[in-house]
């Protein structure tokens, strides 16, 4: 198994871009979180179509139109609606 990007496919190395982002900045290296131990998980008591489910990722996705997220320490959210174009 082969751990290359496929040919024509450009790879971006987001870690990189950060510490050397932080560095033009002047800031202090970036503190990745690290957590030895596994997130807890715990059998839900109720029928999944019972359930509210959420969706949260940590990708920095906004709409077109949303103020983008900052690149340091922002831990604010955007709604996306389930009808909004890929593209935007």
């Amino acid at each position: 198994m082969t751990l290359e990007p496929p040919v024509g496919l450009d790879s971006v190395d987001h870690i990189q871009q950060t510490r050397d982002s932080y560095a033009q900045l002047g800031y202090d290296s970036y503190r990745w979180a690290h957590e030895p131990e596994p997130a807890a998980f715990v059998r839900q008591t109720k029928p999944l179509a019972e359930a509210k489910v959420a969706l949260i990722a940590s990708g920095g996705v906004y709409q077109a139109g949303q103020v983008a997220f900052h690149h340091k320490d922002d831990t604010s959210y955007r709604r996306i609606p389930t009808d909004v174009a890929t593209a935007d």
